[in-house]
């Protein structure tokens, strides 16, 4: 699921080494922020219950996007080692994603923040 609020942003791409972008009205348009440089690879987007986008670097790093900002983890806040392979969000609003070697972390989601 890799829209995010259609209405005022547009769809969601990640890209393999060039980070994220969005597509609104024809007009594609590079998404910067903090961690999210160009030159990172994107394993999956996933749009949460609430209103977050999460976006998933292959190299081991998660980024939640809401209107009050971005929120990051690695392994150094609970994410489990190794590079993402896969991101999921369930019908209860859990995000589960998947490390290779790693093993699975799951973050529960609320409609205005994430926590363990």
């Amino acid at each position: 699921d890799a829209g995010y609020r259609e209405a005022q942003i547009g769809l969601w791409v990640g890209t393999w080494g060039n980070g994220v972008s969005t597509i609104r009205n024809g007009r594609v348009e590079q998404f910067l922020a903090p961690g999210l440089e160009n030159s990172t690879t994107i394993r999956s987007i996933v749009r949460d219950t609430g209103d977050g986008v999460w976006i998933a670097g292959v190299y081991g790093t998660v980024w939640r996007v809401t209107p009050d900002g971005i929120q990051t983890w690695d392994t150094s806040n609970g994410l489990s080692p190794g590079m993402i392979n896969s991101m999921v969000r369930t019908r209860a609003g859990d995000v589960w994603i998947g490390t290779d070697g790693g093993g699975v972390c799951a973050r529960r989601t609320l409609a205005s923040s994430a926590a363990l």
